[in-house]
């Protein structure tokens, strides 16, 4: 899409968010609107990032995207590493970053991660790794990481990591 629609779609999309707060005519939630914007290539000044969450745990994940929600990131979440790459691969653009856990069903996050690097398209995504366990460290030193956070983390932690990956170089 020509970055000049983009940035018409996005004002538009801004607008009509503005007037929704003034009256309720506009039954489509904003936040969702743009979330879905976002991953659908309109980028707009409201979105900071798009996040994809790959975690097992629904409680975790549900926090996670509750958080990041709130400072108006733009999240996906999978629940395994297929789901990740399915949804990566079904995006019109990358992520800017992909958190995920490394011990899940159906692909872990190591295989995640090294599918990632492998595909051309994909292997400059930022990935930060999740791990109860401090030694899996060592599992991913050969590959490029952009940051290892231990469970149990405070949020304020993983969001201060994310910002720093996501922020312009």
């Amino acid at each position: 899409m020509p970055p000049f629609l983009q940035t018409r779609i996005a004002q538009r999309l801004s607008s009509a968010c503005a007037k929704t707060a003034q009256s309720c005519r506009i039954t489509v939630s904003c936040l969702a609107l743009r979330r879905h914007a976002s991953f659908f290539g309109l980028r707009g000044a409201t979105v900071a990032a798009k996040i994809i969450i790959v975690e097992d745990e629904q409680d975790l994940s549900t926090l996670l995207r509750f958080i990041f929600e709130k400072f108006g990131y733009a999240v996906m979440e999978a629940h395994n590493g297929q789901e990740a790459l399915d949804l990566i691969n079904a995006a019109e653009q990358m992520p800017d970053v992909v958190i995920t856990d490394v011990m899940m069903p159906v692909m872990d996050g190591y295989t995640l991660v090294t599918q990632l690097q492998e595909n051309y398209a994909t292997r400059k995504v930022p990935v930060i790794i999740m791990t109860a366990k401090g030694q899996t460290r060592e599992l991913f030193r050969f590959a490029s990481i952009a940051g290892f956070i231990e469970k149990p983390f405070e949020p304020k932690t993983l969001k201060e990591l994310v910002d720093k990956v996501v922020a312009p170089q």
